[in-house]
This record gives structure tokens, C-alpha cells and sequence, in this order.
């Protein structure tokens, strides 16, 4: 039997206690100039808001392994979704910090997928259909550099697996439309933005 009243009382100062560790890690990470940048490996700035987000996770994963042993999901629904609401705060705390990485991922990506209206060969019948674009191959690199060594590091994949699919949806919507009014293009030329759309797509499944 648990004591109502006891039991609050704990609730109250974990909730409390969250809270102030929340803010503790708040005061710590770093918003924009340097935190975001996405072209070399992380800096000072980015492996601190790295540290606070694997923290925030830990803390996370060590709070709901203590409600599961303690079965407090079905002895007491209320406490439960009281503790489980005060935890939610960490996971905002870190994709605030991943969407700003995103955020600028993004907007480097827009800047290559704009370079589609300068490929050389989109106009022109004498190129290899299959290879992929000058374009194509510098956004390939571009993601798979950037992601392993800024969004690779964060423990909260479930976090890291939604600002995923952010990315690839707008990507996807940029793509479309940088090609939507990409003129002239040759016959060839519309064969290989073909092949371009099957390895983006390979690309993003990835």
C-alpha cells in the first residue's frame, strides 16, 4: 500500500527537482553564432549542447525505468503522468537544440539543390543517364558528412529520428520545386533528373 499523501509529497520535489535540472541545462546550451554551424566537425560550443542533451536523455531513461519498477502506471495513473508530463520538458529542451542544426542543414541544402540551374549537363544529350548530377552528389556528401558529425552524437535517437524525417520531407519539397521550373532541359537531360529523384530517394531512405 502506498500513502497518498507521502507519495504526492515525493511527486512534488521529483517534479521540482526536474524542473531545476531542466533550467540548470538551459542556462548551459548554446542558441545560434556558432552552435549551429554544420560544415567542419562540432565545436566547444555544440559538443556542450551535446553533453546537455545526452544528460537530459539519461536522466530521462533513468526516470522511466524507475516508474516501470515501480509500477506507478497502474498503482497511481496521476503521479504517473505527473512525473512523465515533468520529463517531457527534457525532450523539448533537446530538440530545440536539434532543430537549430536542422535549421541550418536545411538552408545549406536549399543553397545546393538551387546549384541544379547551373548544372552544365541538364541541357545537353551527350552525358551518362545513371551518374548522378554535379548537384546530386555534392548534396550525398554534404548530409552524410554534416549528420554523422552533428546529429550521430545524440543519444535520443527517437529525438534525432523525427528531425529525420523533418529534413527529408522539406528536402523533398525543395527538390520538387527547384525542378518544377528547372528550364531548358534536354531529353537526356530529363532521363538523368530521373535518376536523380531515384538516388535522392535512396539517398533519404538512408
Amino acid at each position: 500500500l502506498i500513502d497518498e499523501d507521502l507519495l504526492g509529497s515525493v511527486v512534488n520535489i521529483l517534479c521540482a527537482c526536474n524542473t531545476d535540472f531542466y533550467n540548470k541545462i538551459k542556462s548551459t546550451m548554446k542558441i545560434g553564432g556558432d552552435a549551429v554551424q554544420v560544415l567542419s566537425l562540432p565545436n566547444s560550443s555544440q559538443l556542450t549542447n551535446i553533453n546537455s542533451a545526452n544528460l537530459i536523455f539519461h536522466h530521462q531513461q533513468k526516470t522511466e525505468q524507475m516508474l516501470m519498477n515501480l509500477d506507478l502506471q497502474k498503482s497511481n495513473r496521476v503521479a504517473y503522468n505527473r512525473i512523465v508530463k515533468s520529463i517531457e520538458e527534457g525532450k523539448n529542451t533537446t530538440l530545440i537544440i536539434l532543430r537549430q542544426l536542422t535549421k541550418q542543414m536545411l538552408a545549406n541544402i536549399s543553397c545546393i539543390l538551387l546549384s541544379m540551374h547551373r548544372e552544365p549537363s541538364i541541357n545537353s544529350d551527350n552525358l551518362k543517364i545513371n551518374a548522378a548530377s554535379m548537384y546530386l552528389k555534392e548534396l550525398q556528401e554534404f548530409i552524410g558528412r554534416s549528420w554523422t558529425s552533428h546529429m550521430s552524437p545524440f543519444a535520443d535517437k527517437v529525438s534525432v529520428i523525427q528531425c529525420a524525417k523533418e529534413v527529408s520531407i522539406k528536402t523533398i519539397e525543395l527538390f520538387i520545386q527547384n525542378l518544377s521550373i528547372l528550364r531548358p532541359i534536354s531529353s537526356k537531360g530529363r532521363e538523368r533528373l530521373k535518376s536523380d529523384c531515384a538516388q535522392l530517394e535512396t539517398l533519404i531512405q538512408s
